[in-house]
């Protein structure tokens, strides 16, 4: 039995939607999936545990930022099954645990999003890593540009997305969804001015579906005479049975990888409106806007003339809508896309590791080996307070 290990970081977004995919959509027999949550207690504020029900094992670790990270290290190796499990490092704290301890385990970094900080693990960790996943070509090809001489151990695959079956309705008004943690970042402001423009030309429903929808002050932003609903966060699988009934997917993010929102609403005849970051954005809605649109430089007037114009136009909705559907169906097929991210798991597998030697990448003198962990937490705990 082969051994595999996604370790998250206990988010709410896109990353978790991945590794519960990898899991729900795996028919390998030979392969046992194991799910391990890291959380840092300093920062994860009312932490809710996420569902991975086809996960043989699921673990949380809880940590803090405070502790001698060797210390944290060694804790957190030990709730590994084996030192030949298949590490799949989606964020820092594994990867930092095996360049630290130098663990014989292969490792397989997945590259989520278009940023430094993905490129710059990578970099951090590169010794430690055996095989490298960027969830877009345009990761990818990065990452080969900055690593020339691992490019033949770097892959693109495509994520495996569940199937959402598009449906064809009649109703009054349109419905706007927008998924996301409620915040600049994310584009949230831009939301009610863009709403209220639409409010004069028809009926308009907005959806609005993540972390911080619920809160006053996210609602307060709201004209009032825009008709909108918060649901606050709900489990993915509820917002895929609702994403038919909608008609358009905005996301005015400023960064993105590969967004699965836009790809799950995609498939669902949803048409996306996002910013243009190119990348794997760019590849998901087509250069030319072919299967929905890019708004350049997040410019609120260009949402809203082309709402306006897939409003006013119900035949070039419908095409756009049967082509996303389409694409988005045959590209991200969740089995087949599935087998492709265990294949790459297997192929680093096969490296032997045993020489790896360790290499503290984090910490300071306060992260001996050495140094009782009491002692860094004390220090470091009296320093926080004393900048506080």
């Amino acid at each position: 039995m082969i051994k595999i290990v996604h370790f998250s970081n206990g988010g709410t977004g896109g990353v978790q939607s991945v590794i519960q995919n990898l899991l729900q959509y795996s028919k390998n027999v030979q392969i046992e999936n194991h799910v391990i949550l890291t959380i840092n207690e300093y920062t994860a504020k009312d932490y809710v545990a996420p569902s991975f029900p086809e996960a043989a094992s699921i673990q949380t670790f809880f940590y803090q930022s405070t502790w001698n990270f060797t210390y944290t290290c060694k804790l957190l190796a030990e709730l590994l099954p084996d030192s030949s499990s298949i590490i799949v490092a989606h964020d820092w704290l594994e990867l930092g645990m095996v360049s630290t301890l130098g663990l014989p385990n292969p490792v397989v970094q997945v590259l989520h999003g278009d940023y430094d900080y993905y490129y710059d693990l990578a970099r951090l960790h590169e010794s430690s890593i055996n095989g490298f996943i960027g969830v877009s070509n345009t990761i990818a090809n990065k990452l080969k540009n900055k690593l020339p001489h691992r490019a033949s151990q770097v892959v693109a695959l495509d994520l495996p997305v569940p199937d959402v079956a598009p449906i064809i309705h009649s109703k009054l008004g349109y419905d706007i969804i927008f998924i996301g943690r409620c915040i600049e970042g994310k584009g949230y402001h831009l939301l009610p001015e863009i709403a209220s423009s639409l409010n004069s030309v028809t009926t308009v429903t907005w959806h609005i579906y993540g972390p911080g929808s619920l809160e006053v002050s996210n609602q307060s932003i709201w004209h009032k005479e825009v008709r909108v609903n918060f649901y606050g966060f709900i489990p993915s699988e509820t917002i895929l049975k609702q994403l038919p009934q909608m008609d358009f997917l905005l996301l005015p993010s400023i960064a993105e990888g590969m967004p699965v929102a836009v790809i799950e609403a995609m498939k669902a005849g949803v048409i996306p409106l996002v910013n243009h970051l190119g990348g794997g954005v760019e590849e998901l809605i087509g250069s030319n806007n072919e299967r929905g649109y890019l708004i350049n430089e997040n410019k609120v007037e260009d949402y809203i003339i082309n709402l306006k114009k897939l409003i006013k136009n119900q035949g070039h909705k419908a095409a756009l809508a049967e082509k996303a559907s389409i694409y988005a169906r045959k590209r991200f097929h969740p089995e087949k896309c599935t087998v492709a991210f265990e294949e790459f798991f297997l192929l680093a597998s096969k490296e032997n590791n045993t020489s790896r030697k360790p290499k503290r990448v984090y910490g300071s003198r306060l992260d001996q080996d050495w140094i009782p962990n009491s002692i860094t937490n004390f220090v470091r705990s009296r320093l926080m307070k004393y900048k506080n």
